[in-house]
């Protein structure tokens, strides 16, 4: 490649207005470079398999549970003081989890018999289940969105036909994954609910048991310490203490007051000292609890502090134990009806659907590349032939010799 100037042939300085010159004199094989490029580009693009993407998509479960059940109940017994959270992990993260599984894959092979399907043809069938699980892209969002992703590839030089089949393929095993995954928690959900009904029956038959001792304890306590309503009781027994209490000294005083005017062996003296006697005789009985013989229940004052403190703490543990039984029966109930629900347990916000558009090969993209890329090598290597064959030279430095002195 050499430059003809004035009819001879010479070698020019390397600069932007040379290569000008160079590029338009090869003008024909740079432009025939860059359509070979170009065309063995696009041939290959039609040749190349075809990749299609379909995506399903999960809403963010809710993040009340069941086990949350204990904490509720023990903050309405403590006064509505928060207890905090259990720590659970979010089950949307378990989701994502699940989904990377390889009993996913193992759902979703043997649901769409994908061991038969020559796009998945391995020689055994953990190699299918790799296969299928490389195949999906499961990415959690920060919103909570859980979106899955399905690639699968046409054979080489796909027709019509084969980029529908890969399209339909790809959105069936990301819905298929959907379907697995409310399986997996579902069975999960099951088999939790049936081992906490289990325990919780266990625990309830305990519970009864107890509570039947409580109630036979209190029982006895109210027969042996004659206690029906102890602070009803008490105030009727303070009252007539008072009651009886008051006409006793009023006896007293009216018993002095005929000391000072009878002589003491009288006989109205001997009826206002029996008036006052059978008063002290009443008061005593109060004391020590009852009236008359037959008031069978009547509380000794000096007892009573420590009946009430025995007979709250009965109350308390009974209350308590009867409160602990209605959250166990309506737990028991709980998992008893999630044990038997066929509800689904993911909420599903798109399915997948057969994608219209190929996502590789971007025909238009390749070749544009191309074109850029095959410019520049087919400039770059006409320079090079240039200076490899002294059409154009590089700027050397040139040194004078000084003349002597």
């Amino acid at each position: 490649m050499k430059i003809l100037k004035n009819n001879k042939e010479e070698a020019t300085e390397l600069t932007f207005y040379n290569l000008l010159k160079i590029f338009k004199i090869q003008r024909k094989f740079i432009v025939l470079f860059i359509s070979v490029s170009l065309v063995l580009v696009g041939v290959y693009s039609y040749f190349v398999p075809h990749l299609y993407i379909a995506t399903a998509s999960l809403v963010p479960p809710d993040d009340q549970s069941s086990g949350m059940g204990l904490a509720n109940f023990l903050q309405t017994l403590s006064g509505g003081v928060s207890l905090g959270s259990m720590g659970q992990a979010s089950r949307i993260q378990i989701f994502q989890e699940i989904l990377k599984s390889r009993e996913v894959a193992k759902i979703i092979t043997d649901t769409m018999k994908l061991q038969n399907d020559p796009r998945f043809k391995a020689p055994n069938l953990l190699t299918v289940y790799n296969a299928v699980s490389q195949s999906m892209e499961i990415n959690l969002k920060r919103t909570g969105l859980l979106t899955i992703s399905t690639t699968v590839a046409t054979p080489w030089l796909p027709g019509k036909k084969d980029a529908e089949s890969a399209a339909k393929l790809a959105s069936d095993i990301s819905n298929a994954a959907i379907i697995a995954l409310d399986k997996i928690n579902h069975e999960k959900n099951v088999s939790k609910a049936k081992r906490k009904r289990i325990y919780i029956e266990k625990i309830l038959a305990e519970k009864h048991n107890l509570l039947d001792t409580f109630d036979a304890r209190l029982e006895k306590f109210r027969q042996v310490h004659k206690v029906i309503a102890i602070d009803d009781q008490s105030q009727a027994v303070l009252t007539s203490a008072i009651s009886v209490g008051a006409d006793l000294a009023k006896a007293e005083v009216e018993l002095n007051l005929k000391l000072q005017e009878y002589e003491p062996n009288s006989p109205v003296i001997k009826l206002y000292k029996g008036k006052v006697n059978n008063l002290r005789a009443q008061y005593q009985r109060i004391q020590r609890g009852g009236i008359n013989t037959s008031d069978d229940f009547s509380i000794p004052l000096n007892e009573v502090p420590s009946l009430i403190r025995q007979y709250t703490n009965h109350v308390r543990e009974q209350k308590i134990l009867e409160q602990v039984n209605i959250y166990l029966e309506t737990q028991k109930y709980q998992e008893a009806i999630q044990e038997e629900s066929d509800i689904p347990t993911i909420e599903i916000l798109d399915k997948a659907v057969p994608p219209s558009r190929r996502e590789s090969p971007n025909r238009k993209l390749m070749l544009i590349l191309t074109f850029f890329i095959s410019s520049v090598f087919a400039l770059a290597i006409v320079t090079l032939f240039s200076v490899y064959k002294g059409n154009i030279y590089l700027k050397r430095s040139v040194k004078y010799n000084q003349p002597e002195a």
